[in-house]
């Protein structure tokens, strides 16, 4: 069976195109993210909040770095037709950062020092 696609004009005269994910290609993006594969980079991994551009270049047709050559409206387009094509793509890396927010939430909870419960700051009264 075929996987979906849809062409997206995302500039005059140029077209990309989306593709829906397989399960292997899932399955992939999750080792790497477990593996810790990619480069931190506030740019790809913070400008969009449903995605990092790295992994979009794994729904269309155009290399990473011919990401980084499109405007911000561009990358709107092609991520909005991305959650289009890959809703339980979408759903599974919101439960794998819900379930990365509460880790990390509960490491935090378990540093010595100051607690959300006890916010005080040193040198307020009834610090040391």
């Amino acid at each position: 069976m075929a996987r979906l696609t849809k062409e997206i004009e995302i500039y005059e005269g140029r077209t990309v195109t989306v593709q829906e994910l397989t399960v292997g290609e899932i399955r992939a993006w999750l080792a790497r993210v477990e593996a810790g594969e990619e480069t931190p980079d506030l740019v790809d991994n913070l400008l969009h909040e449903d995605l990092a551009l790295w992994e979009l270049a794994t729904m269309v047709d155009l290399a990473p770095e011919a990401l980084d050559q499109l405007a911000l409206s561009a990358l709107e387009q092609l991520v909005s037709t991305a959650r289009e094509l890959n809703p339980q793509f979408f759903r599974l890396r919101e439960i794998l950062l819900n379930v990365g927010r509460a880790e990390l939430q509960k490491q935090i909870n378990a540093l010595p020092g100051e607690t959300p419960e006890d916010p005080e700051e040193p040198g307020e009264p009834g610090t040391h």
